[in-house]
């Protein structure tokens, strides 16, 4: 009997002990890991859950999604499984987008359109980045529509970048994306440095479905090689009708900034940029005929002052059987700003900044009307900016005087008209 409460006394010893032993799981192993650091492998079971190693990081916001890769925020440990595989942090969706209303006032004519002064919602768009970042590649999405006048699809592109060695970085796009051309037409709308774009971009290709592939060369990463591949049938053409492409080439020199996103103004990190591009299409449309486009551009900022340079040429041909006729066209822009050295808060926050561009999209074809689309024009313009939040939250102010190069239309009447113009436009943009 007394040997019976004995062992009743060991067993409730001995369920005690196990009690307290789970209470502290951070108590050291009885016994050390094999030798070498390795842990053993274990089996797929409910157990395994015990050992998961805690959770990545979140990555960090995304501007966008051509950003690159987004890092983890320092000084997280991870615990390695005892496969010694780090799994990828969960994806980030971040939905955003911008408006820019507008109002403009401009020179009335008698025969020239277009001239209505008043107030318009120049762009609403709504944009959509998510991110996926891995070990060896990082995928990103995104998506960008507008909605002023009226819905259209912009942009829907998948991405994956990659860091090679020596400095170098990998970025493949598949989608409805912008061609590798036109610095201009590479910046968001939201990020110009004037009210609109310069009239050079109607020149080379926009946005259309294709893949483009860009490297920044290992060891020597200032060196940005771009290759793209397009339908060539234009925006939001889901289909290659005439089975022909367009092939697109840009090659950047970017020895200050060279991992950082083409913009306009200095209010980013300083950068350097100089480019060249060229583009080819060979169209079995008979109205489309074949084109080569060439380029060149060059950005510079420092110290709250920015530069940039763009010109840009076209030629197309087409069959003798088209009744259509060869022409050329070109268009150079040259502007400047320097961000005003305030006192106090509004230190670089107002912008001055002055442009002049000409412009001619088809040397061939006389002009019907003053204000035709294809009338060659000169301008001059003024701006000034306020950066309340960098591009984020801003208002600008631009003058433009026009001049009509190509003065004389098919009826050797003239063609010129008044056409100055004043914007004042509101930006914000949620990201």
């Amino acid at each position: 009997m007394r040997i019976h409460h004995g062992l009743v006394g060991l067993l409730i010893l001995a369920w005690a002990g196990s009690a307290h032993a789970q209470a502290n799981p951070d108590n050291e192993p009885s016994s050390p890991p094999p030798s070498g650091g390795e842990f053993e492998p274990v089996d797929e079971t409910d157990e395994t859950e015990a050992l998961a190693p805690t959770p990545a990081p979140q990555p960090a916001p995304l501007e966008n999604a051509d950003d690159g890769a987004a890092e983890p925020a320092g000084g997280t440990e991870m615990t390695v499984p005892r496969d010694h595989q780090v799994p990828a942090a969960a994806p980030k969706l971040l939905i955003g987008g911008f408006a820019q209303p507008q109002f403009r006032l401009r020179q009335n004519d008698d025969v020239a359109q277009e001239d209505e002064d008043g107030f318009t919602l120049r762009r609403t768009r709504l944009t959509v980045a998510a991110a996926q970042p891995g070990e060896l590649i990082s995928f990103y999405f995104a998506l960008e529509a507008e909605f002023s006048p009226e819905f259209q699809l912009l942009d829907a592109v998948i991405s994956g970048i990659s860091d090679l060695p020596a400095g170098g970085r990998l970025k493949v796009d598949l989608g409805q994306i912008r061609p590798p051309m036109s610095q201009q037409l590479l910046i968001s709308a939201a990020e110009m440095q004037f009210v609109e774009r310069a009239m050079l971009t109607h020149i080379p290709p926009a946005r259309q479905l294709g893949a483009s592939l860009q490297v920044n060369v290992p060891t020597i990463p200032w060196l940005e090689v771009s290759a793209a591949v397009f339908n060539g049938e234009g925006r939001n053409q889901i289909q290659n009708i005439d089975e022909q492409f367009m092939y697109v080439g840009r090659v950047a020199f970017r020895p200050v900034g060279h991992l950082e996103r083409p913009t306009e103004s200095a209010l980013g990190k300083d950068q350097i940029s100089i480019a060249g591009s060229a583009a080819y299409l060979n169209s079995d449309i008979d109205s489309e005929g074949k084109s080569v486009w060439l380029g060149a551009d060059a950005f510079a900022s420092w110290n709250g002052i920015s530069g940039y340079v763009e010109y840009i040429w076209r030629k197309t041909e087409f069959d003798s059987n088209v009744a259509q006729v060869d022409y050329n066209g070109n268009g150079i822009n040259l502007q400047a700003g320097y961000l005003l050295p305030l006192p106090g808060s509004l230190f670089r926050k107002f912008e001055v900044a002055a442009r002049f561009e000409e412009f001619d999209r088809n040397d061939a074809i006389p002009i019907e009307v003053p204000g035709d689309t294809n009338q060659s024009l000169r301008s001059y313009v003024l701006g000034l900016s306020y950066y309340h939040s960098e591009h984020d939250v801003k208002a600008q102010l631009a003058f433009t005087h026009t001049t009509e190069v190509e003065d004389i239309d098919r009826g050797l009447m003239d063609a010129t008209f008044d056409n100055d113009t004043v914007l004042f436009q509101l930006t914000y943009r949620l990201k």
